[in-house]
């Protein structure tokens, strides 16, 4: 399946289409749009494609409501003037509530519905992108326009694994890790981040619920992935009930301004990392620290605890977005096999896409995750106690 991707073919007709937006800055956005009506250029040409460069080229502009007197407050003494003298005539009642409001010399009917979309003001804060840059962004949002099809998605990235991987998991995205190193391998404790890692994710229509927001999140992961400089990404498409596989490298072209995260991916991450310090437990807690290999695959979990007494005592965490049962059930057997490590499971409720496995017991929450348990669960494994981990 190839996308119908825009080159550099369209730079006259982009171009042109920048010089109405910036000719009309200032003025209301229906004069705008009328214009664009009569433009020549435009006759003949696919409408989809119209409509996704004015979306790219729209997302560098503002509309603004620019106006001394709220248009809601001008519409409420003009409505109120009416009804109190229903015989005045409509210039009459105008020129009265320009008096009222103190807009001597302005013309109130210009500004009575200065809110609405068509009537507020064009404005680029910045200058617009340049014909080549709104291309890029055109194709890249067809790109993610088709994986909200996709039912499987393999990622393969070859630098900034740690931070694709976090923003996989920001999102909430089921994803699993696979290590893709030619034979023999590295060197027993190399780094993943140094050779290429497969991610497979899985896809919108893999789901039974949620399958528009995942999707949405899906699209913003492929922009973190798009950043690296060598990427290859496949997916697996059902489009009008056919089939069909995408793969996209560096050589497509497609555009991502995203820079990986450095810090802490989510609110949800950085409220729990606070209140388990206000805890003030003997246990210390680290972000992605470790990086277990399983096979051919790795393990990156989202925090790490010592006990603080026994550095060599370390349980992991792992806080699950996106899930189905089956996803579950795989992640606590393959996090069986890596000797010696235990691993805690955070499962949030409002993400679920089936039941939970009963073969393990998880800590659930809804929309925090609970630090108390968390290192109730830490102090059940210093007594042996089998508490919620894999």
């Amino acid at each position: 399946m190839e996308p119908a991707y825009l080159d550099e073919r369209s730079t006259d007709l982009v171009r042109k289409l920048l010089l109405s937006y910036e000719a009309f800055e200032g003025q209301p956005y229906r004069d705008l749009e009328q214009a664009l009506e009569r433009l020549s250029c435009l006759e003949g040409q696919d409408s989809r494609v119209l409509s996704g460069l004015r979306r790219v080229i729209e997302e560098s502009m503002e509309l603004r409501v620019e106006a001394i007197v709220a248009p809601r407050r001008i519409r409420e003494v003009v409505f109120e003037l009416g009804r109190r003298d229903l015989d005045l005539e409509v210039e009459e009642v105008l020129v009265r509530a320009r008096d009222r409001l103190g807009l001597a010399g302005r013309p109130v009917l210009d500004e009575l519905y200065g809110d609405l979309d068509e009537e507020r003001r064009v404005r680029f804060p910045s200058p617009p992108p340049p014909p080549a840059e709104v291309i890029s962004r055109y194709n890249f949002r067809l790109l993610e326009g088709l994986f909200l099809h996709a039912e499987r998605v393999r990622v393969e990235v070859h630098e900034q694994v740690r931070a694709i991987y976090r923003f996989a998991k920001l999102h909430g995205l089921i994803v699993e890790v696979q290590a893709v190193f030619s034979p023999p391998g590295p060197p027993e404790g190399a780094d993943p981040e140094t050779g290429d890692v497969r991610l497979e994710v899985t896809g919108p229509l893999s789901l039974f619920r949620h399958t528009r927001k995942y999707g949405h999140a899906l699209a913003r992961f492929l922009s973190a992935c798009c950043a690296s400089a060598r990427f290859k990404l496949e997916a697996e498409l059902l489009l009008g009930g056919r089939k069909g596989r995408l793969v996209v490298t560096r050589s497509d072209r497609v555009l991502s301004s995203h820079r990986p995260p450095r810090d802490f991916d989510s609110k949800l991450e950085k409220r729990f990392y606070l209140d388990f310090l206000r805890l003030k437990s003997h246990w210390d807690i680290s972000r992605e620290a470790r990086i277990h290999r399983i096979g051919r695959g790795v393990f990156i979990p989202d925090f790490t605890f010592r006990l603080r007494a026994c550095p060599a005592l370390a349980i992991d965490l792992e806080i699950v977005g996106y899930w189905t049962s089956d996803y579950l059930e795989r992640k606590r057997a393959l996090l069986k096999s890596l000797t010696g490590a235990k691993v805690i499971f955070c499962v949030d409720e409002k993400l679920c896409c089936g039941d939970l496995p009963g073969s393990t017991r998880w800590i659930t929450f809804r929309g925090r995750v609970p630090a108390a348990k968390v290192l109730e669960a830490l102090e059940a494994e210093l007594v042996g106690d089998s508490g919620p981990h894999g």
